[in-house]
């Protein structure tokens, strides 16, 4: 899992960041950094907002996997949008830094944080199939989310933050 998790790092980190193109003098961006900021999020047909959903559908599921924190839903979101609004920061960071042409979107931390919930969603639903549960209970590392959920039998359910529960996120 912890190899998975390493070679998903690297692809995300890959496709999101680089190439790094640096641009000075009269080739460079002249535009101040806070307009490469989209304030607001706009749905279009661009197909960038389904490659950003499925960019972190693994880490929705990776992370009930690898860590004991992950095991609700608002947690698992929670942690996707951090990871996401890192990378658009990331992006933003390198456009001020080396004039880089990345463009820092709110659309892409929303569907992003879209992408880790259906992950989620689709990790728990497949672990209501015995084989599929099976298989991810030997991916699930000890102390994990998953792995406790699978020793409790609760492992067929997405655990919904309610009562007591809540009040300790």
């Amino acid at each position: 899992t912890r190899i998975l998790a390493a070679g998903y790092a690297v692809g995300v980190l890959t496709l999101t960041l680089f190439p790094i193109v640096v641009t000075y003098g009269e080739y460079a961006n002249l535009m101040p950094w806070t307009n490469q900021i989209n304030w607001i999020p706009v749905p279009s047909p661009d197909p960038s907002i389904l490659a950003n959903v499925i960019l972190t559908v693994p880490l929705g599921m990776l992370l009930p996997l690898m860590s004991a924190r992950a095991h609700t839903t608002v947690r698992v979101v929670g942690i996707t949008a951090a990871v996401s609004l890192a990378i658009e920061l990331t992006q933003l960071l390198m456009y001020v830094v080396v004039n880089n042409a990345r463009l820092t979107d709110t659309t892409d931390l929303l569907v992003n944080t879209l992408g880790g919930l259906i992950g989620y969603v689709v990790l728990y639903g497949a672990a209501r199939v015995p084989a599929l549960a099976r298989r991810f209970a030997t991916l699930a590392l000890p102390g994990s989310a998953f792995a406790a959920n699978t020793r409790t039998g609760a492992a067929t359910a997405i655990r919904p933050v309610t009562g007591a529960r809540a009040a300790r996120f």
